[in-house]
């Protein structure tokens, strides 16, 4: 019993699939790919063996030039189909800044400035402190010894990493500046800042009673 070949497979060569995209997969969106590589398979299978006895089958020279052209187009799809997928996932990583900016637009409240930080579940703070831990303008005055101390803080203490996120923040470090040498600083600061100074005062609010070493995330820790 010979295999209906398919068209697009009938009369070709491997050889024919040099450089550039084959004329089968030519204008084809990755949908359009990943429905082909579908097709494509079920009829290179029904070469290759009995759907009926799962015998594999004694090709034709006709069959075993379309087969073989057959798994040489398919692996140019599944190629084409990843290359689009790793692209998309380049595109779907943010910088770190443009990725908190977008959360403060998703979930900002003028009127709960310590809302995102508190928001935020465990791990996901954990893991936002170690970040700004590791940035070197955040951590620059910590020795390595130090760092590897409020690191295993972090990771204990929900309420050491978000200290460090209410604190470690250009708008907090200038509007603490502003309120230690200018006298009534209070009155100089910008929404940023004052929106730092009350996500400060709320955590601080919330936080006390509990029991934290200071260090890194403190008020007094940056003095320029």
């Amino acid at each position: 019993m010979t295999i209906d070949i398919l068209p697009e497979l009938r009369d070709k060569n491997v050889a024919d699939l040099t450089t550039g995209i084959p004329d089968e997969l030519r204008g084809m969106t990755p949908d359009d790919l990943q429905r082909y590589v579908e097709v494509l398979d079920a009829h290179l299978r029904s070469i290759h063996q009995d759907e009926n006895t799962g015998e594999l089958r004694d090709k034709t020279p006709a069959e075993q030039t379309a087969f073989d052209y057959g798994l040489k187009l398919r692996d140019v799809a599944i190629s084409r189909i990843e290359e689009h997928r790793a692209v998309q996932a380049v595109f779907a990583r943010r910088p770190k800044a443009v990725e908190a900016a977008m959360l403060n637009l998703t979930t900002r409240d003028k009127t709960d400035p310590y809302g995102d930080v508190r928001r935020m579940s465990v791990n996901e703070a954990r893991d936002r402190a170690l970040r700004t831990l590791d940035d070197r303008n955040s951590s620059s005055h910590l020795s390595p010894a130090e760092k590897d101390s409020v690191e295993r803080q972090v990771r204990t203490s929900t309420d050491i990493a978000r200290r460090i996120l209410v604190t470690e923040n250009e708008a907090y470090r200038s509007a603490w500046l502003k309120m230690v040498t200018r006298p009534n600083g209070a009155m100089y600061l910008d929404e940023d800042e004052r929106r730092a100074m009350m996500s400060w005062d709320e955590f601080r609010t919330m936080s006390e009673g509990t029991t934290t070493a200071g260090g890194f995330g403190i008020p007094v820790m940056t003095a320029a």
